[in-house]
C-alpha cells in the first residue's frame, strides 16, 4: 500500500536554499554520448560506463508493483538491461544443467528467448548485468571465466571466450571503440592476481594486466579507465598501463561526471570523497554518525548531487537506512532517514531526471514486507510494498518510466517485477 511519510531531516537547510536555488545547477549533468554501447533506456549495469546510475527520463510515481514475469525455476544474484524496444536481458541463477539461463521478456511478460550458458557446468550465478551493444549484442560474464555474446534478437550464441580464472563480478564494460574490458579474480593458489581484461568485438583477448583490478569505470573521454583494490588506479584504455594512483578511495564502486571529478567512498576511515581527473584531491568529508555501505553503488542526479547509503546501529535490530546527498563542491549534505520498510538497502541507487533517487530494501527479515522509497530533495515522496524477500542487484529503468526490480537470492523461483 501506497504511504505519504514525513521525513525526518537531519539537517535545517536543502542542498541549495531556496533563495539560491536556480533553474539550473551549476554542476548540472547531461547524458553522455557512447557510441558503442545501444540506444536503449538502461543498456548496461548502473547504466553507463561512467557509472551515474541516471536515467534520461522520469521515473515512476509509485503506484503499484507488478510481477512481469516468473521463470518457475532459479534465482537471481544479479542485475537487469533494457533494450531499446524495452524488452528486459536478467540472467536466471540455479546450479544444474539447463537451469543457466539469459532470458529475454518483453513489457507484457512474454517470454521472447532463453539461452543455455551452462555449458561444462558453467553455471550462471551473475553477479553483473547483461551489456547491450549498439551491433545488437548481448555481453554477459560467469563464474566460471566465460564470457558470452548472444544475439540480442534471438539469443543465439555468436562466441564465447575463456578468460581462465572465475568472473565472480560478472561485471562488463564497453569503451567508446567497441572493445570490451572485464576483470576476474586470477588465483590465490597460482600466485596470480585480479585481472583485468581487454577484448575485441569479436571476442579475442587484446591484453591482460594483473593488478589487482577490481571495477572499471571510465573518464569521458573514453580513454582512461580507473579500477580499485585498496587504492584507485588510472588506467591507459588503450594497453592497462598506469597513469596514476591515489589511496583515498577503499571501495569497489565509484561513479564520474562531465567534468571528470571522480567521486567514492573510503571504507577503512569512513569518509566521502572527490578527486579532480588528475588524482588530487577536491574534498573529502568525514561521516561520524553514520557507517558508509560500500556494497551499495552511488549515484550522481542531474543537479550533480552525489547520492550514497548511510547505516546507523540500532543494537541488535536492523540498523537505520539513512540516503547520504551531497552537493557536487562538497559544500553541503544532507542525510534523509528511509524509513522502516527499508530493513538493509539490498539495490544500487539510480535516479532519474527530476533528480529523484531510488532504493529498494534487501531480505534482512524473513515474514516482513521490503520496501521501496523515491527521495527528492531530502524527502520521501513516495514509499510502496515490494515483496517479502527483499531486492538485489542494480534497478534498471523502461523507457516509459517504470522501474525494473529483480528480487534478493532467496527468492527461489524468482519474480521481475516492475514499479508504476
Amino acid at each position: 500500500m501506497k504511504r505519504f511519510l514525513l521525513l525526518l531531516i537531519l539537517f535545517s537547510c536543502t542542498l541549495f536554499d531556496n533563495d539560491e536555488k536556480q533553474d539550473e545547477s551549476p554542476f548540472a549533468q547531461e547524458s553522455v554520448d557512447w557510441p558503442s554501447l545501444a540506444d536503449s533506456p538502461w543498456p548496461m549495469f548502473r547504466h553507463d560506463p561512467q557509472g551515474t546510475g541516471r536515467f534520461d527520463g522520469i521515473g515512476p510515481s509509485g503506484n503499484s508493483v507488478i510481477e512481469l514475469y516468473n521463470p518457475s525455476i532459479g534465482f537471481n544474484m544479479g542485475s537487469a538491461a533494457v533494450g531499446g524496444n524495452d524488452n528486459i536481458y536478467f540472467a536466471v541463477s540455479a546450479v544444474g544443467d539447463d537451469n543457466c539461463l539469459v532470458n529475454c521478456v518483453s513489457t507484457n511478460g512474454t517470454l521472447l528467448w532463453s539461452t543455455d550458458i551452462c555449458e561444462d557446468d558453467n553455471f550462471a550465478e551473475i553477479s553483473g548485468a547483461p551489456l547491450l551493444t549498439i551491433d545488437g549484442k548481448v555481453i554477459i560474464g560467469t563464474p566460471r571465466g566465460y564470457i558470452y555474446c548472444l544475439d540480442a534478437n534471438s539469443g543465439e550464441v555468436v562466441w564465447n571466450v575463456d578468460t581462465g580464472y572465475p568472473l565472480y563480478s560478472s561485471y562488463i564494460t564497453i569503451g567508446i571503440d567497441g572493445t570490451i574490458y572485464t576483470w576476474n579474480s586470477g588465483s590465490w593458489l597460482e600466485g596470480i592476481p585480479n585481472q583485468l581484461i581487454a577484448l575485441n568485438s569479436d571476442g579475442e583477448i587484446l591484453w591482460i594486466n594483473e593488478d589487482n583490478n577490481y571495477g572499471i569505470t571510465f573518464n569521458i573521454a573514453g580513454d582512461v579507465l580507473y579500477t580499485n583494490q585498496g587504492r584507485l588506479i588510472a588506467r591507459s584504455s588503450s594497453d592497462g598501463s598506469v597513469l596514476w594512483e591515489s589511496t583515498l578511495s577503499r571501495s569497489l564502486y565509484i561513479l564520474v561526471d562531465n567534468d571528470d571529478n571522480i567521486y567514492g567512498l573510503n571504507i577503512m576511515d569512513n569518509f566521502l570523497y572527490s578527486l579532480f581527473p588528475d588524482g588530487s584531491e577536491r574534498w573529502t568529508i568525514q561521516m561520524d554518525s553514520l557507517t558508509l555501505d560500500h556494497t551499495i553503488a552511488p549515484c550522481i542526479d542531474i543537479d550533480g548531487n552525489i547520492h550514497f547509503i548511510g547505516l546507523k546501529s540500532v543494537g541488535m535490530d536492523y540498523p537505520e537506512n539513512y540516503l547520504i546527498s551531497v552537493s557536487n563542491d562538497g559544500s553541503n549534505y544532507i542525510k534523509t532517514y528511509l524509513g522502516e520498510s527499508i530493513k538493509y538497502v539490498g539495490t544500487h541507487l539510480v535516479t532519474d531526471n527530476l533528480g529523484i533517487v531510488y532504493a529498494a530494501s534487501w531480505d534482512y527479515d524473513w515474514g516482513t514486507v521490503e520496501g521501496v522509497v523515491a527521495v527528492q530533495d531530502g524527502s520521501i515522496i513516495w514509499e510502496i510494498d515490494g515483496n517479502e524477500r527483499g531486492f538485489y542487484g542494480c534497478p534498471a529503468f523502461l523507457s516509459t518510466g517504470e522501474l525494473v526490480l529483480l528480487p534478493s537470492e532467496s527468492e527461489s523461483p524468482m519474480n521481475v517485477r516492475l514499479i508504476q
